[in-house]
């Protein structure tokens, strides 16, 4: 009888060297083995629909949801392309200086520059590059992975790139006009590169672990903020397995490469304070104008409304799908049986921990938790590859199960949830696209348009190409007298007024009584004639959407 191979069991691997040809061919055999294959396949699924999802909105105004931050991203891009605002960015909503930098506009450049190499739109390239600096986090995904489990790093990285693309957040806001996948591709890049230098003490990842944070740093704090932690808790149990002595020239510089993205940060924060600083509307947002904004206070990091509604009500559904519930608790129970359980939950605290640094701002903006839930999709992941390593039938089929729950959650939650309805909504009816398509053909291209009733938003704006000066109801009147009416000349820079819009879309942005005199007035000394537009949005609150558009006389 012929020689006959021994039986595998599922998963194992050989030698990559080993001499007979027979245990070649077997370990190819074993590198295809079905539990690769199911994550390749589940990461195929994952990829190909928020290809789609991404394709398909490229036609898209960059108005999901409600707009507002998007094209005030957006708005920026335009003058980048020509060379002016590379630092600080020309995001013309307030008036002299038009500048208004917020976050280090390393996302706007890159949008920039694939707009002009591929002559694509604007707002479609920003919605791909978001797009490719999703994808591409599943590098450093795939750099942590091989860290950990070197021998099946990709079985992980496709498990968690599968739970990343499908997360219903990450669907819906990945393929917008926003900054928050960059930030999260600089952050993991960072933590990466951090935890290979930790264990090999080299300048090829002390280099990029220090170019990668300050980016990281200075794009988006609160998408740092809670890899920092994990980049810290990881740091402490480094530590507790080395002999500081021995190590602490490594320690040191670790702790280098952190406070150059503090220095970095702050500097960059001292630039932008100094723009606010030099108009009395954008002032009103300066972190000394505001600080609970952006911070909160003792009560918001304990209020209902960031446990209660924001975490529990919107973004673990958002996030981690329909069963997050039940995943999260498997996770840990399965954690403790495979071992994993402080690493379990370092990731979870993790993910909590920019709830607790930001509180306001995942309160009011549901997008943050694009920032922080690849932490805690990671977690899930943790606990279900400690036991499908293992290869044993039934606790495998446990891992899997966990996935499986996981990842039939949130294509549920993608379609049934909060996202579902906007995923492919036709846009180009919504108000402020339709209105400031009105605005584009009937002012010149040296006017100013004011807004009223869409926040301090740049969506009416960007689509008519005009330059503007948009009030939110926070603002105070006197301000806003100052700005329109005392001395135009100065703050519109000589220009001249070409439209007047105001909008009702969300009742929560309608026009306050005290700014509805002052649009009155100055659509009075302008001699302008309104009309109406109207339009529709899914989601909108209002029982008639649409906005009135006021075009002075020639």
């Amino acid at each position: 009888m012929g020689h006959c191979p021994e039986q595998l069991p599922v998963g194992e691997e050989v030698p990559m060297d080993a001499g007979l040809s027979h245990t070649a061919a077997i370990s190819r055999l074993r590198r295809l083995n079905p539990y690769n294959t199911m994550a390749a396949a589940a990461f195929a699924v994952a990829l190909f629909h928020f290809t789609f999802c991404l394709l398909w909105a490229l036609g898209q105004p960059i108005l999901d949801l409600w707009g507002f931050r998007p094209a005030q991203t957006a708005i920026s891009v335009p003058f980048i392309m020509s060379g002016r605002g590379l630092f600080a960015s020309i995001v013309p909503i307030f008036g002299e200086p038009w500048r208004l930098p917020q976050e280090f506009p390393f996302y706007q450049w890159c949008v920039a520059l694939f707009a002009l190499v591929t002559r694509i739109p604007a707002d479609a390239s920003g919605r791909i590059v978001s797009g490719l600096f999703a994808i591409g986090t599943l590098w450093p995904v795939y750099l942590l992975a091989k860290e950990f489990v070197p021998t099946s790093a990709r079985r992980p990285t496709f498990m968690l790139g599968s739970l990343w693309l499908f997360s219903p957040i990450v669907v819906f806001w990945g393929r917008s006009f926003l900054i928050e996948t960059t930030a999260v591709f600089l952050s993991a890049t960072w933590l990466a590169f951090y935890v290979r230098f930790l264990g090999r003490s080299r300048w090829q990842d002390y280099i990029p672990c220090l170019i990668f944070g300050i980016l990281g740093g200075v794009v988006k704090i609160p998408a740092f903020a809670a890899f920092a932690v994990a980049g810290f808790l990881y740091t402490c149990w480094w530590g507790r397995r080395k002999q500081l002595a021995a190590v602490w020239p490594t320690f040191a510089l670790a702790g280098v490469s952190v406070l150059a993205v503090a220095a970095a940060f702050l500097g960059w924060s001292r630039l932008v304070d100094h723009y606010m600083a030099s108009n009395p509307l954008a002032a009103l947002l300066r972190f000394a104008s505001m600080p609970t904004r952006y911070i909160g206070n003792l009560n918001d990091r304990w209020s209902a409304d960031l446990w209660s509604f924001a975490l529990q009500s919107r973004d673990l559904p958002d996030g981690l799908g329909a069963a997050w519930l039940a995943v999260i608790c498997l996770s840990v129970l399965l954690a403790i049986w495979g071992k994993t359980f402080w690493a379990v939950i370092g990731l979870l605290v993790s993910f909590l921990s920019t709830y607790l640094f930001f509180p306001l701002l995942h309160i009011d903006n549901p997008y943050y938790l694009v920032e922080g839930v690849l932490l805690l999709l990671a977690a899930v992941i943790v606990a279900a590859e400690s036991l499908v390593e293992r290869r044993a039938i039934p606790e495998a089929l446990l891992g899997w199960g966990l996935f499986a729950l996981a990842f039939g959650g949130e294509i549920w939650t993608t379609y049934n949830g909060t996202y579902g309805p906007h995923l492919f909504a036709d846009l180009h009816n919504h108000p402020y696209y339709k209105a400031a398509r009105v605005v584009a053909a009937k002012t010149t291209p040296s006017s100013v348009v004011v807004v009223f009733g869409t926040g301090w938003g740049a969506d009416i704006p960007f689509y008519a190409t005009r330059r503007g000066i948009v009030l939110a109801n926070f603002f105070p009147p006197p301000l806003i007298n100052q700005v329109l009416l005392e001395d135009p000349g100065r703050w519109l820079s000589g220009r001249k007024v070409g439209a007047i819009v105001d909008c009702t879309v969300f009742s929560n942005q309608e026009t306050t009584v005290e700014l509805a005199a002052i649009r009155d007035k100055l659509i009075a000394t302008t001699g302008a004639t309104p009309e109406w537009v109207d339009g529709s949005v899914a989601g909108s609150t209002s029982s008639s959407p649409g906005c009135t558009v006021a075009v002075p006389k020639s």
